[in-house]
């Protein structure tokens, strides 16, 4: 699946409702997804910031350097 910014909301929406429910590792896993599928430069590195966060929040911190370098690259 290429570039699509209405998945990528959605998948954006799905890491609140999942952190709602204290799934961290779910929302990190979504807005991963999120920030992958995102078109828009800026909207991407704000996604991949928002699924780094959440990987440090799920006490998951290997994923942290590869998203905080396609932040970097938007």
């Amino acid at each position: 699946v290429g570039p699509d910014e209405e998945v990528a909301a959605e998948l954006e929406r799905s890491a609140d409702r999942a952190l709602a429910r204290g799934g961290r590792a779910a929302a990190a896993a979504f807005l991963e997804r999120a920030a992958a599928l995102t078109p828009d430069p800026k909207q991407r590195a704000r996604r991949a910031l928002a699924a780094a966060a959440a990987h440090l929040a799920a006490a998951v911190p290997a994923r942290v350097p590869d998203l905080l370098a396609a932040a970097e690259l938007g």
